[in-house]
């Protein structure tokens, strides 16, 4: 949904159907895209700050144990996938579709180039990316307060920028930003708690007001994520027992040893 909001429902979805049906049409167009963009070939490794600097560790740790720290991240990585590869894709298709300026094989090659930057850009600007040079100031500043921040500090930036590019004057203006914060915001919220809830087997005896009361609280605890200081307390919120990075767990963990 956040590359929905960055280059559009339908490119995204030309990118899916570019991407999707059998193995070996995924498989093929994987490798593919890792021939003409290095910041694809790599996206496994670089996607977010934790698993980069994973990655990049050279020393203090066996190979095994390197090769196994990076393998519990193996699903995330997949998954992943599906939204890098569809983004790629239909920014890559959007900007070739505006046509070299000339008929000549260096206007071709130059707008060859632009659409994989343009791509790699997209990627980038809709889910985030590990990359020092991707990251927000509170993540270079305080890297033990923002583990695992780098997708959220996406949303926070797509929301700032449409908020911002939004003419409240202008009914189809306001509009169309009402859409991207329901992308932004509300469905990745609702959604997947809804899907988990119902997995769960929620109570069939649950009146319509405590159901409103659920909902209510995936959308406050999901806003609550996106600020660094606040998200630590999206946990009570939520309903769930969350205290935070790390770092801000050594004080209750202390507290614990003490007693």
């Amino acid at each position: 949904t956040q590359s929905m909001v960055r280059i559009g429902p339908k490119h995204v979805l030309r990118g899916l159907a570019r991407w999707g049906g059998d193995a070996a049409r995924m498989e093929s167009s994987m490798t593919w895209i890792n021939e003409k963009s290095d910041f694809m070939r790599l996206r496994a490794k670089t996607f977010n700050r934790e698993l980069r600097e994973i990655s990049g560790r050279v020393g203090g740790k066996s190979k095994a144990l390197t090769v196994l720290d990076a393998g519990m991240f193996m699903l995330m990585q997949k998954m992943q996938i599906v939204a890098d590869v569809p983004t790629w894709l239909g920014q890559y298709e959007k900007t070739k579709a505006e046509g070299p300026t000339e008929d000549t094989d260096e206007a071709r090659d130059a707008l060859e180039a632009k659409a994989i930057a343009m791509a790699d850009r997209a990627v980038i600007e809709s889910q985030g990316s590990g990359a020092t040079k991707d990251l927000a100031e509170v993540q270079r500043k305080h890297p033990m307060l923002t583990q695992f921040y780098s997708y959220f500090s996406v949303t926070v930036n797509l929301t700032a920028e449409r908020t911002a590019a939004t003419d409240f004057r202008n009914p189809r203006a306001v509009a169309g930003c009402l859409g991207d914060m329901a992308l932004l915001n509300v469905i990745p919220a609702l959604l997947p708690a809804m899907i988990l809830d119902a997995l769960k087997g929620g109570d069939d005896d649950d009146e319509e007001w405590q159901y409103a009361k659920k909902i209510a609280q995936w959308q406050a605890g999901y806003l609550m994520g996106l600020v660094v200081g606040v998200r630590e307390l999206s946990g009570a919120v939520s309903g769930f027992d969350y205290a935070g990075p790390p770092v801000g767990r050594i004080v209750g963990d202390l507290g614990k040893a003490g007693k």
